[in-house]
């Protein structure tokens, strides 16, 4: 029982770094087109912090524990937004200072007006505690681990996307190669814990060194991609997509232009002739 549980473990942590490296990078370009007044890294701690705290409230003895456990959890959030509102945006107010503690609502009032970045703390602290509670009731297995890897996969391939259209300077290939540095890992662990992989196989005693060989191709390959790649390089690629995008485009409305010559016109039908009008007296 006790190796199984370290496999769950190592597992979240998995799962925890697959999804914290796309929120980083969906964090930093929204902090960008903000102003940059937030530290990404000190909020995306929050995290792990709702995962642990959210853990830690499923094994205590609570009355109503669903109830209660939700009501404790989301108190908790409101607290932890509002000290992320005073250290990112008024680390010189002192703690009696009602300023901070009005700013989320009197953002809120500006909503029209101007968005400020104490909206997006307001949302980015809500979405990492929702996903750190989700994932502490979650039952992480192979498949839960896949599907986090297509769904975090998916969301860089668009912020990465984003990033250049804005042309944003924005280093994406630490982010990518830490991504799949832990999908690796989550896919390879969550399948061994199902009884198919490295770790109940046939290969058991050596299930570390292949993980690791395996990572490192990864790292290798990730250097060679981030040395090889270049933002000339994409923009090359970019104007390359767009000009086939162009040609396919053109011939798609060459062939239904001719298509459409193909059809015969219409014949015009003679019409039949008017009766005459009664003359008057």
């Amino acid at each position: 029982m006790m190796k199984l549980d370290w496999r769950y473990n190592l597992l979240y942590a998995a799962i925890l770094g697959m999804e914290g490296c796309w929120l980083y990078a969906l964090m930093v370009m929204l902090n960008h087109v903000n102003g940059g007044r937030l530290s990404v890294l000190w909020l995306l701690l929050l995290y792990p912090i709702a995962f642990g705290f959210n853990r830690l409230l499923q094994k205590l003895k609570l009355p109503r524990p669903k109830i209660t456990a939700r009501a404790i959890s989301w108190l908790a959030w409101a607290v932890a937004m509002l000290l992320s509102v005073k250290v990112h945006l008024y680390g010189g107010a002192a703690l009696t200072d009602t300023t901070w503690l009005l700013a989320v609502p009197q953002a809120i009032a500006h909503l029209l007006e101007t968005f400020r970045p104490e909206l997006l703390l307001l949302i980015a602290t809500a979405v990492l505690w929702w996903l750190g509670r989700r994932l502490a009731y979650q039952r992480v297995s192979f498949a839960a681990a896949a599907s986090e890897f297509q769904f975090g996969l998916v969301m860089l391939l668009i912020v990465f996307f984003v990033n250049a259209q804005l042309n944003l300077n924005v280093n994406s290939i630490p982010v990518a190669l830490a991504f799949f540095l832990f999908a690796l890992s989550g896919m390879s662990i969550g399948h061994a814990t199902e009884g198919g992989g490295w770790l109940s196989g046939l290969y058991r005693g050596h299930w570390s060194g292949l993980l690791l060989a395996s990572i490192g191709a990864v790292i290798v390959f990730g250097l060679i991609i981030s040395v090889l790649v270049t933002p000339d390089l994409l923009q090359v690629l970019l104007n390359a997509l767009k000009w086939a995008v162009g040609i396919v485009w053109g011939a798609f409305v060459k062939l239904m232009l001719w298509l459409a010559s193909l059809i015969p016109e219409p014949k015009p039908v003679p019409l039949p002739a008017s009766p005459p009008m009664p003359g008057g007296n």
